[in-house]
């Protein structure tokens, strides 16, 4: 007798967890990019050849964030000029993505905190720490052998989306960099 209640609480579990993971999956699309997104740059990326112009990320997916529901989708978004060499046609190849945990100063003004009546609390003191995410970029140049390219600037842009997590509950703060380019944005996760 025990042995079968067992078995059932055990079935009643499975079953439960993996109803969570469907109802996961069908409440949160997956990313969706322009190109890939990579952890390694590989052994030939031509960097120099890149112009970032335009730089933006912000979230576009945070899925109800509360207990244990932790993942968003962010979106990048890169606009610039690549040079190529004469037959050999340059591109974005893909973009690789690092990022980090740090405690870093909060700049004056900067949210820090937002009540159940969705009121932000600013920040006053600006040497407080505080936890943030560093989410760093590099779009990937590459080449393709072109025969009609004669090595004039061509202008892309791209965007990419990634699932990202939030650190703790209330506002989380992240700067995305790239090159020369910051972005700032907040995801709040409820409790």
């Amino acid at each position: 007798m025990r042995k079968k209640m067992l078995l059932a609480g055990v079935g009643v579990v499975a079953t439960l967890a993996l109803g969570g993971v469907i109802a996961w999956k069908i409440m949160m699309p997956s990313p969706v990019s322009d190109v890939p997104v990579v952890t390694r740059i590989g052994w030939f990326g031509s960097q120099h050849r890149l112009e970032l112009k335009g730089f933006d990320a912000q979230p576009v997916h945070e899925n109800r964030l509360g207990l244990f529901s932790r993942p968003a989708i962010v979106e990048y978004h890169f606009s610039g000029t690549l040079r190529g060499q004469k037959n050999r046609r340059p591109h974005i190849e893909g973009v690789q993505l690092a990022e980090r945990w740090v405690a870093l100063p909060l700049k004056e003004g900067e949210p820090v905190a937002r009540d159940p009546d969705g009121r932000v609390t600013l920040m006053s003191d600006p040497y407080i720490q505080n936890p943030r995410a560093e989410i760093f970029l590099t779009p990937i140049v590459g080449g393709k052998t072109d025969e009609a390219y004669a090595g004039e600037p061509v202008d892309f842009d791209i965007k990419v989306q990634d699932f990202i997590a939030t650190g703790a509950w209330g506002l989380n703060h992240y700067v995305a960099r790239s090159g020369d380019k910051e972005a700032r944005f907040t995801i709040h996760q409820n409790k």
